[in-house]
């Protein structure tokens, strides 16, 4: 009943209360009996369908920025901060899935996806462990298609509430600055918190470093948190500590912390780590290349250790892992050609960290392609064209995502922070399939070609129009890959 959604949220008005058989925030989803919540979003006020959505069989509609009013039988009901409630009432629509369920939260500028994965990948392997992120949403090698990396509210305990019929007893979930801002994850109970990083990333949404920093934060400051775990080479997780709830138990990693690296080394399979934890040291040997796969790793085995796995069984899990689509990922080829890697590091720090990745595996030169999405962070770009030259013997500058914006100004903001004497060693080449193509002829065996900023996407973004477009199946069928 609708009095029981939203009860301690809104008293409701006279004869408004009705069963509810479904939610929306999209008027064009409503179904007979429907709740439709109308937000005004960032680039639509739902509150302009409210008419649509009791056209289509609406049973009441809860808003903000209006008053109480009727449309027909259909009650509109004002609820003041509706955006931050909407979780809860879908919470409590679905029967608080989340509570069910052991969720596990991870957070960070760069990191996200595989650290997810890892830990999801590794859970399986004693019972069912879903996940939710960019890359989809659903159960290792099952996943499907997600439009974004933490989806709304509404969808969120739709999936948990699904997870649990399918006999899940954990999640691990992708939860973005974005999600947290805007009350995404609103009524979802994580029993852990897991901070990868913070670097520069969506200035462009947030406005500065400080509430960017500051919607990370709210993660770890989630009621019925029971432990989290923070990166304790990022300074930032100094800030995160602080906020925790009493009682809430903080595991570090990294050169300092519960779980400490001793040492690394990058061979011809990946990465052979060595870590100390509180029963003492364990080996690492993971198929993931990069360096900063070494904190990646670090955090999924901190987080199954707190969730009380012994660290060398964590170890074994994490072991079979095989590479995460668009995340450093290695493209077959032949020993006569360049090894090369697909990443979607479309950050300074993810790029940088990429290319020194490159070069620990590198016998001969880095060569890089990349480009910077358009409706974006525009402050990164000249960042990022610095770090391509500065790390790269060879970068080649092409198209991302350019959105809404002149492909050529883009380019061209990323030029600016490309030194005089670098440039020498730098192309522009638009079209992407042909910047690709290019890195390959000029490199050879012994050189890593890193193709950057798109990673597992299978589109190019040109206005409001997607272009079907793969860097996995563009690298593979140039190197004339299976």
């Amino acid at each position: 009943m609708l009095a029981t959604l939203l009860q301690g949220i809104r008293e409701l008005p006279p004869d408004a209360d009705r069963s509810i058989a479904a939610l929306s925030l999209d008027s064009r989803t409503v179904v007979p009996d429907a709740l439709f919540m109308a937000l005004a979003g960032t680039s639509q006020d739902g509150r302009r369908f409210i008419s649509d959505a009791v056209a289509r069989g609406a049973a009441a509609v809860v808003t903000e920025g209006l008053d109480d009013a009727r449309l027909g039988t259909v009650p509109v009901i004002a609820c003041p901060g509706l955006r931050h409630k909407v979780g809860v009432i879908a919470d409590r629509f679905y029967g608080s899935p989340s509570r069910a369920l052991s969720i596990i939260g991870v957070t960070g500028t760069n990191g996200k996806t595989t650290t997810s994965h890892l830990i999801a990948h590794a859970m399986n392997i004693r019972s069912p462990c879903a996940l939710i992120g960019t890359l989809g949403n659903g159960f290792p090698g099952a996943l499907l298609p997600a439009e974004r990396t933490t989806p709304d509210a509404i969808s969120v305990h739709r999936w948990l509430d699904r997870f649990r019929r399918e006999g899940a007893g954990a999640v691990s979930m992708e939860v973005s600055s974005h999600a947290l801002d805007q009350g995404r994850v609103e009524g979802v109970r994580f029993m852990g918190a897991v901070f990868t990083n913070l670097t520069r990333d969506h200035l462009d949404y947030h406005g500065d470093m400080v509430r960017y920093g500051e919607a990370k934060a709210r993660l770890f400051a989630w009621p019925d948190l029971a432990f989290a775990v923070l990166n304790g080479d990022d300074a930032f997780s100094e800030v995160l500590k602080d906020r925790l709830p009493p009682g809430v138990r903080a595991w570090r990693y990294g050169s300092t912390g519960e779980v400490r690296i001793q040492d690394v080394q990058a061979t011809a399979r990946g990465l052979e780590i060595v870590l100390l934890a509180p029963e003492g040291p364990v080996t690492l040997k993971s198929p993931l290349i990069g360096h900063f796969n070494v904190y990646n790793l670090a955090a999924a085995l901190t987080t199954l250790v707190a969730s009380g796995w012994r660290a060398r069984d964590a170890a074994c899990a994490l072991a079979a892992v095989t590479p995460i689509p668009g995340r450093m990922e290695p493209v077959p080829g032949r020993a006569d050609q360049p090894f090369v890697v697909v990443d979607y590091a479309h950050t300074p720090d993810a790029l940088e960290k990429a290319l020194a990745g490159a070069r620990a595996h590198a016998v001969g030169r880095v060569i890089c392609v990349f480009g910077c999405g358009g409706d974006r962070d525009r402050g990164k770009r000249a960042l990022m064209g610095a770090c391509a030259s500065r790390y790269s013997d060879l970068a080649i500058v092409t198209h991302d995502n350019p959105r809404h914006e002149d492909p050529e100004r883009i380019i061209a903001d990323i030029l600016k922070g490309v030194p005089d004497e670098a440039r020498a060693h730098l192309v522009v080449m638009g079209d992407r399939q042909a910047a690709i193509a290019h890195a390959l002829r000029e490199g050879s065996a012994g050189d890593v070609v890193v193709i950057a900023g798109k990673g597992h996407e299978e589109y190019q973004q040109f206005g409001d129009r997607r272009v079907p477009y793969s860097d996995r199946l563009t690298a593979r069928q140039l190197l004339g890959a299976p």
